[in-house]
């Protein structure tokens, strides 16, 4: 109805949701499929390719389904939704600390995204 909901996260929100990601994350299948994934597009220089984007992304949809459908961010923008909830708490030493793990998880992000790779 071109009407946009504005989700904010409280402090316990978001800790649950990140606790929630962190173990979609650390799953065995999630870890052998990123293995494969870096395997075939080793970084740095596999970062830029396109396909090594749409793949990750896949992959990420993939493990972050349940949690952000659980949390409401469901549909196309939720990713981008969840992020932005983040918005009041998101300097909380506990839910940076959470992202930095997430970030451990993933291996090629920082807070939480993928870097802007700028080839020279």
């Amino acid at each position: 109805l071109g009407v946009d909901i504005v989700m904010k996260l409280s402090k316990d929100e978001a800790v649950e949701l990140q606790s929630e990601l962190i173990e979609s994350y650390r799953a065995p299948w999630f870890q052998n499929q990123l293995d494969d994934l870096l395997e075939d597009y080793p970084p740095p220089g596999g970062l830029y390719e396109q396909a090594f984007k749409d793949k990750f992304a896949v992959l990420l949809r993939k493990a972050q389904e349940a949690t952000l459908v659980k949390h409401g961010f469901d549909g196309p923008k939720g990713v981008y939704n969840m992020m932005s909830a983040f918005g009041d708490v998101g300097a909380d030493p506990e839910v940076v600390a959470l992202g930095r793990q997430i970030d451990e998880k993933l291996r090629v992000t920082e807070g939480c995204v993928l870097p802007v790779v700028v080839e020279v």
